[in-house]
């Protein structure tokens, strides 16, 4: 999914214990703030070179039963020198604990 509009928000529930942020980083790329059950974490998708499918960020979820996650655009650059505000997500990853 990819986005630049302040407040596109994706959001869902899993069972694991780690989070695994997957998108595109670019020149263009944005902020989003993660919400990991009320911890909340500023992560950018600006980079010098385009990467595809790259982990841009891996949370540890605490709980042991279901975790909830809420992804929001905050519509701002990635970093000073970003072109613009894009925050492209390809996948997001769960690890269980066994």
């Amino acid at each position: 999914t990819r986005s630049s509009r302040r407040g596109a928000r994706l959001g869902f529930r899993f069972r694991g214990d780690r989070l695994y942020v997957v998108g595109r980083v670019s020149r263009r790329g944005g902020q989003a703030l993660v919400v990991l059950n009320r911890r909340r974490r500023i992560i950018s998708f600006f980079a010098k070179r385009t990467r595809a499918r790259k982990v841009v960020a891996v949370f540890r979820a605490k709980r042991k039963g279901t975790n909830s996650v809420r992804i929001v655009t905050l519509g701002r650059k990635g970093s000073r020198r970003s072109r613009g505000k894009r925050v492209e997500i390809d996948a997001l990853g769960v690890r269980s604990r066994r």
